[in-house]
């Protein structure tokens, strides 16, 4: 605890009273010891009585007793105040530390010993005061002033070895997502905002509705942007509080975050910075993107069959061909382990455990007979909770003819893949890796009539969202949606078939209609750097060959020389 010396009374005190006020009588009691006198206005009272060379503490305790006044010796002056009055506060000194700040009240001369001001020890970085306001009051206002004088701010540069110190923002079809980098979450932290409030970071769409077509076109790019260049430089530099202004800055060409705040906080920006700038890991992204006539799929595995209910429609099937089983299918079904998949409820995605080359081969047996076609095998390498995006897209741009003036405007159609992957630990087994999935498909119905004098058709959008949890070597196969596909030939006797009029004569047009099905699967894999497999320099070789049944790049053993005429029956 600590405490400062206690004040001294040296003379007895003689004093004869009628009826005399309370704080008259305080008064002459404090003369009479030689000091000041400062009686609280909650002090009443009329004191009677003869006190004859009476001990200063002997009648400092009988009006206690006798009032409920207690009292206190600071700077020379004898302060009396109702026992009500009193409250106890706890100051803290977080730039200027406790000790040196009882140090600097004692010197100040507020410190009674009466009222000394107390630790309560435990490592807690405060102090204890108790008494009247008109004691208590000025003891904050010095400590907050000493405190604050003691505030020094100091400026840190804080590399990052693994996480962005810059947002980072990716446009895809309209859509911008932005990720927040460190600088971005340390600001938050301070201003005491919520960030996005999700790892993929926050996601701007455009407006749903269609503003005035004079200057929104693609002359009107750019004309926000320097209204709002002020924004983000805004954003960097917070006030805090009266102490001082904080300010947190992204450098993108050091990767670096730059921290300007009182000194004492710096520690606490290390430690966040350092749990956040935390090594991820890397996850490769593939994806077979396929149409298949639908009455070959089949052979892939996939039978979907529909029925109506109470007006819905609700989709089911198996995975396998029907009769047979996953341990007996025949050679052109992709079997399943666990035996048939019935789904109801129109549930289009399922775990896929054969491996990405074993589907592949498939689809090529099917293309060769125009029964399917690989439109993309797309990969791509992202880190954990990180969305990945594959795109592969049309633009159009539609003129837009006004009263003096015409505007384009950006259409966009095709196929995007979005795949946001999450790594699971598995104590006891292998990882698990959780995929969000986002497919969007966009195709020219041609079928479909025009309106106006546009030559631009109608966009048919397909969109899927799904989530699935898969063990690493599996794949998410998705599919279940379905188009039309016309194809038109000519047939007929060469050279005659070409005679104006008379070549109709001699050939014949086939148009022909099926129902394709598109199929997307999807294979995730961790990829840890220290056990990526380096590519030999033959593979470059046209007779280097791999097996189909290999995952990596290792030799095969070579075959062996085939055996001399002669030397088969010897022993």
């Amino acid at each position: 605890m600590l405490q400062a010396a206690p004040g001294v009374f040296a003379t007895p005190y003689t004093h004869y009273a009628h009826q005399e006020p309370l704080h008259a009588a305080l008064a002459d009691f404090a003369r009479a010891q030689g000091y000041r006198a400062e009686v609280s206005g909650a002090v009443v009272g009329n004191l009677s009585g003869r006190f004859d060379k009476v001990p200063p503490r002997q009648f400092l305790d009988s009006m206690e007793r006798a009032f409920g006044v207690h009292w206190y010796l600071a700077n020379a002056t004898l302060h009396f105040y109702h026992a009500s009055e009193f409250r106890r506060v706890f100051i803290q000194a977080p730039s200027l530390g406790v000790d040196e700040l009882y140090r600097q009240l004692q010197d100040t001369g507020l410190i009674s010993a009466q009222l000394p001001l107390e630790s309560p020890g435990g490592g807690r970085q405060v102090l204890a005061v108790g008494g009247p306001e008109s004691y208590v009051k000025p003891i904050e206002t010095m400590a907050e002033m000493l405190d604050r004088a003691a505030v020094r701010t100091s400026m840190r540069v804080f590399k990052l070895k693994y996480a962005s110190a810059d947002d980072l923002t990716v446009d895809s079809m309209g859509r911008s997502v932005t990720v927040p980098g460190v600088a971005s979450l340390l600001r938050a932290m301070v201003t005491g905002q919520s960030g996005s409030g999700s790892t993929g970071g926050t996601v701007l769409t455009g407006k749903a509705t269609v503003e005035k077509l004079k200057g929104s076109g693609l002359a009107a790019r750019g004309a926000a942007a320097s209204g709002a260049e002020s924004a983000p430089a805004a954003a960097e530099r917070v006030t805090v509080d009266s102490v001082g202004a904080i300010s947190i800055v992204a450098d993108p060409r050091m990767n670096a975050v730059v921290v300007q705040d009182v000194t004492t906080r710096m520690p606490y920006y290390e430690q966040v910075i350092n749990d956040l700038d935390k090594e991820t890991q890397l996850v490769e992204i593939h994806a077979a993107i396929v149409d298949v006539d639908s009455d070959f799929t089949r052979e892939l595995g996939l039978a979907w069959s529909g029925r109506r209910v109470s007006g819905d429609w609700s989709s089911g099937g198996d995975v396998s061909a029907p009769g047979s089983t996953a341990a007996g299918a025949p050679i052109g079904t992709l079997p399943v382990p666990g035996g048939d998949f019935a789904a109801n409820g129109g549930i289009l995605s399922t775990i896929y455990t054969h491996g990405n080359n074993f589907f592949s081969a498939r689809i090529q047996a099917l293309e060769q007979n125009g029964n399917a076609r690989m439109l993309g095998r797309p990969s791509v390498l992202t880190t954990d909770n990180l969305e990945a995006t594959l795109e592969n897209i049309t633009t159009y741009y539609v003129s837009v003819r006004g009263q003096e003036e015409v505007d384009l405007f950006k259409v966009e159609a095709g196929t995007v893949l979005r795949v946001t992957p999450h790594i699971i630990e598995n104590p006891g087994r292998g990882p698990s890796i959780k995929l969000a999935v986002t497919v969007q498909d966009d195709q020219e119905n041609s079928n479909a009539s025009t309106s106006g004098d546009m030559a631009i058709p109608p966009i048919k959008q397909t969109k899927i969202n799904t989530q699935a949890i898969i063990d690493v070597g599996q794949s998410l196969l998705i599919g279940g949606y379905y188009y039309e596909e016309k194809r038109s030939a000519e047939d007929g006797v060469p050279g005659l078939m070409h005679l104006p009029l008379l070549g109709r004569l001699f050939k014949s047009t086939t148009t022909r209609t099926r129902q394709m099905e598109r199929l997307v699967l999807i294979t995730p894999r961790i990829v840890r750097l220290g056990e990526v497999n380096t590519v030999p320099p033959q593979v470059s070789d046209n007779d280097f060959l791999r097996d189909p049944a290999q995952d990596d790049y290792a030799p095969r053993p070579p075959a062996a020389a085939p055996a001399e005429p002669g030397q088969e029956d010897a022993p």
